[in-house]
């Protein structure tokens, strides 16, 4: 094996060690401090905090659309229920010539309701009828619930109410 000598600029010279000051300030650098720490975790906090509630709203307004919706797809089924029974002279009483409310009544699904029938003065010859529906998940909640106003049209007019009431009662 063949040894070559080094040049003497290649030798490794010895470093100067540093002074004590400055051992100390790569010392405090290399962590970081508690208060930083704790600045970090609240803005992490902070961040976490806003996601959630950002979730729940969400959370809520679908379930508020959804209720929104089953209530709108039951008020729709009261009211092909009702304009069907109309139509067969259910609803109204010919000897005192106004339509009878529904006090309470249930759908399939077992959503409570009830009809009552608002006079329009006026608009029984154009075969118009105001009627206004509760709907509540129980029958005690039905004073309680909120009344949605619908307007049955082309509904019967009065002459058709009355002969249709008419012919229900009349005997076979």
């Amino acid at each position: 094996m063949n040894v070559r000598p080094q040049p003497p600029s290649a030798v490794s010279t010895p470093r100067a060690v540093p002074s004590l000051p400055a051992v100390r300030a790569t010392r405090g650098r290399r962590g970081f401090t508690l208060i930083e720490i704790l600045l970090a975790m609240m803005v992490f906090l902070a961040g976490v905090t806003g996601i959630y509630a950002l979730l729940s709203t969400a959370l809520g307004m679908q379930r508020e659309a959804l209720d929104l919706s089953r209530a709108t797809r039951s008020a729709e089924g009261v009211v092909h229920q009702l304009e069907q029974e109309i139509s067969r002279g259910q609803h109204f009483d010919a000897s005192a010539g106004t339509w009878t409310d529904v006090t309470a009544a249930t759908l399939p699904d077992g959503t409570w309701y009830a009809v009552e029938f608002v006079p329009e003065t006026g608009n029984e010859a154009e075969g118009t009828l105001l009627v206004n529906v509760r709907l509540a998940r129980r029958e005690r909640d039905l004073a309680g619930a909120r009344p949605v106003s619908w307007v049955l049209t082309p509904g019967p007019t009065f002459a058709d109410a009355v002969r249709a009431a008419q012919a229900r009662q009349a005997p076979p």
